[in-house]
């Protein structure tokens, strides 16, 4: 996820962050490798012990690009999808 040697702080988090979520929006965008970035992500914020604020921002995404991800709008969400969404937003109203 990041360049070899490369300081891993909350600025180069935040910046992977916002660059997951512009190459959402894009067409030809796999969906479920981004949601998977944002685990990666959320695990090496846990990892580096960033603090919570940061933690729910990549949380929220999570919740948020899960939502996006269902592949036909008409439609309803996979109950999986929903048991995932509905386990990360119990956990951020903990926090």
């Amino acid at each position: 996820m990041f360049v070899k040697d490369v300081e891993i702080n909350i600025g180069a988090v935040l910046k992977k962050l916002s660059e997951i979520i512009t190459a959402c929006g894009k067409k030809r965008t796999d969906k479920r490798e981004q949601i998977e970035l944002l685990h990666e992500l959320q695990l090496i914020g846990d990892v580096h012990t960033f603090g919570p604020v940061i933690i729910i921002k990549i949380k929220f995404s999570i919740v948020s690009f899960t939502f996006d991800y269902n592949p036909k709008v008409s439609d309803a969400i996979k109950p999986e999808y929903w048991s995932k969404i509905l386990e990360r937003i119990m956990v951020i109203a903990k926090q």
